[in-house]
């Protein structure tokens, strides 16, 4: 059924296998749009808190919450402990963000 399941949503029955057992980082948004779909429940129930965050567009709630606090972008990245470079590629959606800098940056502070 794995293999199934694996071939249905588009990808390798390892990458599937690894999503079954949370061993996934990330979880890509049109392959979790095909899975909730296939077994009729919403995204939501198949999400963790990091790719809930990169679900529903992280670039926009980053450069919403850097706005809400009033800073540019360096003064925001040596808040938070990071490049302004780094930043700007998150918030023009040209760079993921690692859990590791999602749980450091954001995780508690932004939904």
């Amino acid at each position: 059924m794995q293999k199934e399941v694996a071939a249905l949503v588009g990808v390798s029955e390892g990458v599937y296998m690894g999503m079954e057992k949370a061993r996934n980082e990330y979880y890509e948004k049109d392959v979790v749009d095909k899975l909730a779909a296939l077994f009729h429940i919403p995204v939501q129930d198949l999400l963790d808190e990091y790719n809930a965050f990169m679900y529903n567009d992280p670039a926009k709630k980053i450069r919403e919450y850097r706005m809400s606090l009033g800073l540019g972008t360096e003064r925001f990245a040596r808040k938070i402990g990071t490049s302004d470079t780094c930043v700007r590629s998150w918030e023009n959606n040209t760079k993921l963000i690692s859990r590791k800098s999602w749980e450091r940056c954001f995780k508690g502070r932004i939904k």
